[in-house]
């Protein structure tokens, strides 16, 4: 049986050492840089240390809430004086804003937040808020929780 060998010209000596010296390069840069996923463990929070049972399951305490009451008023201030609604759709943003404040008493951190981004969105989609009314209310959002936001780095 004969073999058949294919046989195919890849340059000189000379250009095969400048391809070797290009990998060579790469390998190197490879190897000294650092690792991603190795830094991704090494900044983990301890194992011990249970996030979502040590704040996210918690009720908000009575100062909380008192913050959030005055940002969801902030909220309906700015809507009152500064976005165009129908009637019935005034009444229905006013709506969920009263529920969101009744809803923080019961909910705990973390279902409340997610409750409270999703009405919030839903809301400014469905009544064609623009985008510049839309980030004041998040703003307001934001600096009604500042005072649970150093128990949340994570999420706001």
């Amino acid at each position: 049986m004969e073999k058949s060998i294919e046989e195919e010209y890849v340059g000189s000596w000379e250009i095969q050492l400048e391809f070797v010296e290009q990998w060579l390069k790469q390998l190197k840069k490879e190897t000294s840089e650092l690792d991603l996923w190795e830094e991704i463990v090494r900044q983990q929070a301890p194992s011990d240390f249970d996030f979502e049972a040590d704040v996210l399951a918690k009720q908000f305490t009575p100062h909380q809430l008192a913050n959030i009451t005055d940002g969801l008023n902030q909220i309906r201030r700015y809507i009152q004086n500064d976005v165009t609604l129908l009637a019935e759709h005034h009444d229905m943003v006013m709506g969920r804003l009263d529920y969101l404040q009744q809803a923080a008493k019961r909910m705990n951190v973390k279902d409340w937040i997610l409750v409270c981004i999703g009405m919030l969105f839903q809301t400014a989609l469905q009544f064609a808020f623009s985008a510049q009314q839309t980030k004041k209310i998040f703003e307001l959002l934001r600096n009604a929780l500042q005072i649970v936001k150093e128990c949340l780095p994570h999420i706001l």
